[in-house]
């Protein structure tokens, strides 16, 4: 049973003790001591009211029993357990929301151009139109799927393609188009200077330069964009200019910077325009 008159000192002798639960434990230790009490002096003849205040009064000032209590329950390893499942669920948040938008980051805005709608056209449809009004045929198309792993990535040509174009004052050009998926498992791993450094030779001997090489001079070379297809991957959409390939039997993709040494092999024989 409660005893009113009990609560003020109960509540007063308790307030330095930090635990919440700690404070109901010592509060109910109290009130039975002091029930224990006061049944013992209803025993003597004392009238309620009165049993009440002495034990009140038996039990001093409240004060001097809050700072004991308050050191026997530790305050500041109380504090520490109180706070430390708050401030680590605190952490974890912001760890998730740090991580979401780091990976957010990478998949839209980092690198390159990353958002697939910069091409008007895909080069691997049965049809590939341009805006101009000459004619497109495509003679070439495969889906190599032809891998390499270095330095933690893995390099995958997905598909091919070549088409040539009549222009309507009857010229004749020929452009070869190749994909190329790059993967690694960390997501803060670099794709970004990747299809700046892909060089390429035939058969032949005929070389298509990186395009970081080809600066202002009309050579053969690379060309394309990038975009993330995922946190872990990202597509290099490619294109030999001036393309000088049309006997050669096969064309080499080659990566050889930042420590990787990547070689890809495109059979330029098989495939079909279908």
């Amino acid at each position: 049973m409660i005893r009113v008159k009990f609560e003020p000192w109960i509540r007063k002798a308790v307030s330095r003790i930090v635990l919440p639960q700690d404070r109901i434990a010592a509060g109910r230790e109290l009130m039975d001591h002091m029930e224990d009490h006061y049944q013992e002096l209803l025993g003597s003849d004392i009238s309620p009211k009165t049993a009440e205040e002495l034990t009140v009064k038996a039990m001093g000032d409240a004060e001097p029993v809050a700072e004991e209590l308050g050191l026997i329950h530790r305050p500041f390893w109380g504090m520490a357990q109180l706070y430390t499942g708050k401030v680590l669920r605190v952490v974890a948040c912001l760890t998730l929301v740090c991580m979401g938008g780091f990976l957010l980051a990478r998949y839209f805005f980092m690198g390159g151009y990353d958002f697939p709608t910069y091409y008007r056209y895909d080069p691997y449809k049965s049809t590939y139109a341009f805006d101009n009004a000459g004619q497109m045929e495509r003679l070439l198309y495969t889906d190599p799927r032809i891998s390499a792993d270095s330095d933690g990535y893995t390099f995958t040509v997905t598909q091919t393609a070549l088409w040539q174009e009549t222009g309507i004052d009857g010229t004749v050009t020929e452009r070869f188009y190749f994909r190329v998926e790059v993967r690694n498992p960390l997501p803060w791993a670099g794709h970004d200077d990747i299809l700046r450094w892909f060089w390429a030779e035939d058969s032949l001997g005929n070389r298509y330069y990186a395009s970081y090489e080809k600066g202002g001079a009309d050579v053969a070379a690379i060309q394309g964009t990038s975009y993330h297809t995922g946190p872990l991957t990202r597509l290099h959409d490619m294109y030999l200019t001036d393309y000088v390939s049309a006997d050669a039997q096969w064309l080499e993709l080659h990566y050889d910077r930042a420590g990787r040494d990547v070689v890809l092999r495109i059979d330029l024989t098989g495939g079909g325009a279908a």
